[in-house]
């Protein structure tokens, strides 16, 4: 038999518990051997639970002024309550799969995330994925576009080097804008020596024709003196 501090110690630790931000289910046990307890018990500790048997009067003591105190009804009978943090999907589905096991149990209910729930709803939320399995949904979720944008950035990173590459080739073949500068000039002399060529042509092709002119004019100045004289 527990003494009055015993108990106080359990009540006091209990309400610090349930004055937490904490689910709690809540199941009979009812004809269950202590070996099946145990069973029960290892397989809710795995899912980051704790599974306590408490007096049931400690427990409606401890739950005062707490959101446990929602579920206060519950407590009657051969209690086992399971002390959930965020896997409480996780302990209910253990609870659900001890049931079919062990016919005597019974899920009486419990209060998840400040909800209180029947024995329904505890069954359904075992079939909720675990705050583990949310997690790595959620991680999977942002990687994939994360990946993606990635890849994009690969290949706008290929392309944009893809080009560079192709543009330096180009301009490998042409010339330079300093290059094109020095021929310009080169150029615009030879253009200007081909245009200054024809008159140079012009001014030798009409020196003969001078010459011939001369030459006539000298020949009529020297007949009219030859007719004077034989006149």
């Amino acid at each position: 038999m527990q003494s009055r501090e015993e108990k106080e110690k359990i009540i006091n630790e209990m309400a610090g518990i349930f004055g937490g931000q904490v689910s709690v289910l809540v199941i009979e046990y009812r004809g269950l051997d202590v070996k099946t307890m145990q069973e029960v018990r290892k397989e809710v500790r795995d899912t980051s639970a704790e599974l306590r048997i408490i007096k049931n009067k400690l427990l409606l003591k401890a739950c005062e002024g707490t959101e446990i105190e929602k579920i206060k009804d519950l407590f009657s009978g051969p209690t086992a309550i399971a002390i959930c943090g965020q896997e409480a999907p996780a302990t209910a589905k253990v609870f659900v799969q001890a049931r079919k096991k062990f016919e005597n149990m019974l899920i009486k209910g419990g209060i998840v995330d400040g909800q209180v729930c029947d024995a329904a709803e505890i069954e359904k939320i075992s079939k909720l994925p675990s705050r583990q399995a949310l997690v790595s949904m959620f991680a999977s979720t942002l990687a994939t576009p994360l990946s993606n944008f990635a890849n994009m950035l690969n290949q706008v990173n290929s392309k944009f080097l893809y080009a560079l590459e192709a543009l330096k080739q180009t301009k490998g073949g042409e010339l330079s804008p300093e290059g094109a500068a020095e021929e310009t000039p080169s150029g615009g002399e030879e253009e200007k020596s081909a245009a200054e060529s024809p008159a140079e042509e012009v001014a030798e092709d009409k020196s003969p024709a001078s010459e011939t002119e001369e030459k006539e004019q000298s020949s009529d100045n020297e007949n009219p003196k030859e007719e004077n004289s034989d006149g």
